[in-house]
């Protein structure tokens, strides 16, 4: 496949096991700093759904790979029927090469190629700049995201905790599990929904999250330069304590921010809302590839592949 500008041509190839490792070079000249050697070749081979390396790369007249477009392929539970559906991500475009119509071109052939996998359902949550080429495209919203801002400090808490040393949690003995998650909360709320079974939580082992329990209660967390809530099984009766309880984490961690991020409408987003002001976040684009319109899907943080 080739495309360009009047002054470019470009060559857009599937990625497979031999040429991942240009994402790795890529990704590093688009954001000037590196990731793990082997993030894109598991990220881009869950093998449970039967597909992997559904993805493209656009490399110039010297081979260098200058753009790129992928798709992470999961399953979405909608009542009785299980979709083969996929996750817009890494869309990347060298800084030579923007303003060239690389994007679209990569948005065609994503789901041409989604199309020859059997995929039915696209969706993705694109900043403002890749979200009006989308739309353009065909992808139609489902709805925004709201993230909730959980503080972790009083003023004079937050001077105490800068001199102390920072420690991770399981460092200082918390009770975290390194479970890598539980079953969608939303699925069993009558929404659709990620699908997160036994092979889903083998596929996503290598995001490191961790587990907050207390009494029967969960929060799926992971612990960075913030601390992100992906999603949680709770009543309101333990929702305070579980707060404190996180808020210990992330002091004791000694992370910038606590968040949680979710679509409307769920018991979480509702619970939430009580405690906490709503901003809109990541606004959801989907695309139909299959007989059945799947929008009445919900989202937390836990489904998006930065968590």
């Amino acid at each position: 496949m080739t495309g360009g500008n009047n002054t470019n041509v470009y060559t857009i190839r599937r990625i497979d096991p031999v040429n991942v490792g240009d994402m790795n070079v890529l990704y590093e000249a688009v954001y000037k700093k590196r990731i793990h050697s082997a993030h894109f070749q598991r990220m881009l081979a869950p093998l449970y759904t039967g597909i992997e390396y559904v993805g493209l790369i656009a490399y110039d007249t010297n081979g260098k790979p200058v753009a790129s477009l992928c798709l992470v392929p999961c399953f979405i539970a909608d009542k009785h029927k299980k979709i083969l559906a996929a996750q817009l991500t890494d869309g990347m475009t060298h800084p030579e090469h923007r303003k060239e119509g690389l994007f679209t071109k990569l948005i065609d052939g994503i789901i041409l190629l989604a199309k020859e996998n059997g995929i039915q359902f696209i969706f993705g949550f694109p900043n403002q700049d890749a979200a009006p080429v989308l739309l353009k495209a065909g992808l139609e919203k489902l709805h925004t995201m709201d993230r909730f801002m959980i503080p972790l400090y009083g003023p004079f808490e937050r001077l105490f905790n800068l001199r102390r040393v920072r420690h991770l949690p399981f460092e200082r003995g918390m009770a975290l599990s390194t479970e890598n998650g539980f079953a969608n909360p939303a699925i069993k709320e009558g929404f659709a929904g990620v699908v997160r079974n036994a092979d889903y939580f083998n596929y996503i082992g290598f995001r490191n999250t961790l587990i907050q329990s207390v009494g029967s209660a969960k929060a799926w967390i992971s612990v960075r330069s913030n601390l992100a809530i992906g999603d949680m099984e709770i009543e309101e009766n333990n929702f305070k304590e579980m707060i404190s309880k996180l808020r210990s984490i992330g002091r004791m961690a000694r992370v910038k921010k606590m968040y949680f991020q979710s679509s409307p409408g769920t018991k979480l987003h509702t619970l939430f809302s009580k405690y906490y002001i709503p901003v809109p976040s990541f606004s959801i684009l989907y695309k139909n590839l299959g007989p059945d319109k799947v929008d009445h899907i919900r989202f937390s943080f836990a489904d998006i592949d930065v968590f």
